[in-house]
């Protein structure tokens, strides 16, 4: 029982946790944001942008819109793309880069810098009344920033479930980049942002510590029950 608790703490120690986290942009309020038209070349302020609010992800080149109730895949908020003008362009590629949650420590001075980090899962919803016939593409980049993979729809009927990009091993950043069929009326916004979370491991200090109070404990265990066999094998 001991070998398990200790080879499961050790595991522990080495592992990486993931979960799923979904954005969908309707706490906007809480992370100081205000939303924007949805419409194509509308100008944006930059308390619209969406950048580093949320933990975990960094988003380039988007803004918060109001792309009202029945489109939205979740109440009435999603993010469309912005170029460098400071205007709604969904010509424009949305940049998602992972990253961890920066952790303290009482053995640390300071809180450990956010670290970039792999995911294996991305997705996203989009406009849920769309039938433009524009063209999205997810491609996903890892850590060196070298292409891992892509994948592309075509949105000739409503996009009902989400967008997917999996099973191309770990990736650090995805592009979503869509053409613009109708220039004048909007392309396709981005909704329900789905990714797994990667858990930062214990620092280096505090594991070992762990690791070494429980390989001393063990020892001191093996110890005691050699001691009583030694000592039962005599009594015989």
């Amino acid at each position: 029982m001991l070998k398990t608790v200790i080879a499961s703490a050790a595991v522990a120690l080495c592992a990486v946790a993931s979960a799923t986290t979904v954005l969908d942009f309707e706490d906007y309020a809480t992370q100081g944001i205000t939303h924007a038209s949805y419409v194509q070349g509308s100008k944006v302020d930059e308390d619209s942008m969406v950048t580093t609010q949320f933990s975990g992800i960094s988003i380039s080149n988007a803004a918060l819109v109001a792309s009202g109730l029945g489109h939205a895949a979740s109440g009435n908020m999603s993010i469309a793309p912005v170029n460098s003008s400071g205007e709604i362009d969904y010509r424009v590629p949305v940049t998602f880069e992972f990253f961890s949650t920066p952790v303290t420590s009482r053995f640390a001075r300071s809180a450990t810098l956010p670290q970039a980090v792999t995911v294996n899962y991305f997705a996203y919803s989009t406009d849920q009344w769309g039938y433009s016939g524009n063209t999205v593409t997810l491609r996903a980049y890892g850590l060196d920033d070298e292409p891992m993979g892509e994948i592309s729809f075509v949105e000739r009927t409503t996009f009902k479930d989400p967008l997917i990009l999996s099973d191309i091993g770990d990736f650090h950043k995805v592009t979503v980049s869509q053409s613009l069929y109708f220039q004048h009326t909007g392309g396709i916004a981005l909704d329900d942002i789905t990714y797994d979370t990667i858990s930062t491991v214990p620092e280096p200090g505090s594991g070992m510590l762990l690791l070494l109070g429980c390989l001393a404990l063990f020892a001191v265990t093996n110890v005691k029950i050699a001691v009583k066999a030694s000592a039962k094998n005599a009594s015989q």
